[in-house]
């Protein structure tokens, strides 16, 4: 039997000191981004979206504050986005299949990284959608009102639902019951307990309501 004695193991190879880890997108200034990105790519029909200046102003339009906390918090939910990797499944008349892609395929970022107002930049310059997310976007845009955003743009739920009912509603030719089961499934990953989440389902889709196209004069 060999003796193992001077055995030793090989070390793992050393981690790169610009290697980043990222979570889950999360909270409203990550839906306030993706909303941006989503609003420009369709109207310019192109997956690359400029950033810089055109984010900021269009944050301080949704009344988005971009200093002290709140510029590290769009920070850090647009590295996140950046993370982000996206499943998407499908099924024909051939069986069923899953694809995976990124909602931001690639970004760019011009030398200095200090933007015209001499302050750091949030983010990239330019960044380029997954080519799934922005076929997906381009084939079921959803039309939605900058005035409505505006009013929830600090409001997680609201905003989900103020979007779920731009998609949902003209689609509808009658009455569609939906179970609570089925709204606490999509809308309330943060409750345990389907009656607390009831209430506060409640009251964030009477704030949506209140901002729905029709109620704006």
């Amino acid at each position: 039997m060999p003796d193992n004695s001077d055995y030793r193991a090989p070390r793992p190879p050393p981690k790169s000191p610009d290697l980043q880890k990222f979570g889950v997108p999360y909270g409203s200034r990550a839906r306030m981004i993706l909303l941006y990105l989503q609003t420009q790519a369709l109207r310019t029909g192109s997956p690359e979206v400029e950033l810089g200046p055109s984010l900021n102003a269009w944050m301080k339009r949704m009344n988005v504050p971009l200093g002290g906390k709140s510029r590290d918090l769009i920070r850090e939910q647009a590295n996140r986005l950046s993370a982000c990797i996206l499943t998407f499944y499908y099924h024909n008349r051939m069986g069923r299949g899953f694809e995976k892609d990124s909602i931001i395929k690639g970004g760019f970022s011009f030398a200095g990284g200090i933007g015209g107002d001499q302050q750091p930049r949030l983010w990239e310059d330019s960044v380029r959608l997954g080519d799934m997310f922005f076929h997906a976007l381009m084939e079921s845009p959803v039309p939605l009102l900058e005035a409505a955003l505006r009013e929830i743009s600090n409001k997680s739920m609201a905003l989900d639902i103020y979007i779920w009912l731009a998609y949902l509603l003209p689609t509808l030719a009658q009455d569609k019951h939906i179970e609570w089961k089925a709204l606490h499934k999509q809308f309330g990953a943060g409750f345990d307990v389907e009656r607390f989440f009831r209430r506060h389902f409640i009251e964030q889709i009477k704030t949506a309501a209140a901002v729905y196209p029709g109620r704006h004069a």
